[in-house]
């Protein structure tokens, strides 16, 4: 075999080890955004940019968020979704510099505009410097920045004191015919880090 094997927890094994339920990952969509998520990870930690930051990912931030103090900024954003128990929604990546925050978020799939509105209020709220969104639909992008710019509050968010920007970037993983497309840039996402 050519391919390492990937093993995926269902949700009474998550149970067994103590995680709250999840539902069962689509796999064909769960690898791909993984590996986009490493790819990005990757990009951002070889850019000279981030050579006195940290990139960290959203296994990094629950273990920091469980060691921190009451008073210490979180990682997660609260979500006050419609029909999801959780309440918190940690960033796929966190990039850390200079004592800033950027949340990076890779969103692939397209979601309910509802849940996806309580995602975008959730970032819109927290204490991040900035949000990006990476996405490779320019539709879903459109969707996100149209979330991302009005200013009416949601049930069960306090308003925002200052709306956090929220950016969105095309994927720079797109090939060469679906970036030009969707406006994808070629090269590192040179500019979502400032």
């Amino acid at each position: 075999m050519s391919q390492a094997k990937t093993f995926w927890i269902t949700g009474r094994g998550g149970q067994a080890v103590g995680q709250c339920r999840r539902r069962a990952p689509q796999v064909t969509q769960a690898r791909a955004h993984e590996g986009a998520i490493v790819a990005l990870a990757t990009r951002f930690e070889l850019d000279p940019r981030m050579a006195a930051g940290v990139v960290l990912t959203e296994r990094q931030c629950r273990g920091r968020e469980r060691s921190q103090t009451p008073d210490d900024e979180r990682y997660s954003v609260e979500v006050f979704g419609r029909s999801r128990q959780d309440r918190r929604r940690w960033p796929d990546l966190v990039l850390e510099m200079d004592d800033r925050r950027i949340a990076v978020e890779l969103e692939f799939s397209p979601k309910y505009t509802p849940r996806l509105a309580d995602i975008v209020s959730g970032y819109r709220s927290s204490s991040y410097e900035r949000v990006n969104f990476y996405v490779i639909s320019p539709r879903l992008g459109a969707r996100i920045a149209k979330l991302a710019v009005d200013g009416r509050p949601l049930p069960g968010f306090p308003p925002p004191i200052s709306r956090v920007p929220i950016r969105v970037l095309p994927w720079p993983g797109l090939d060469a015919g679906r970036g030009r497309r969707s406006g994808a840039r070629s090269g590192p996402p040179a500019d979502d880090r400032a």
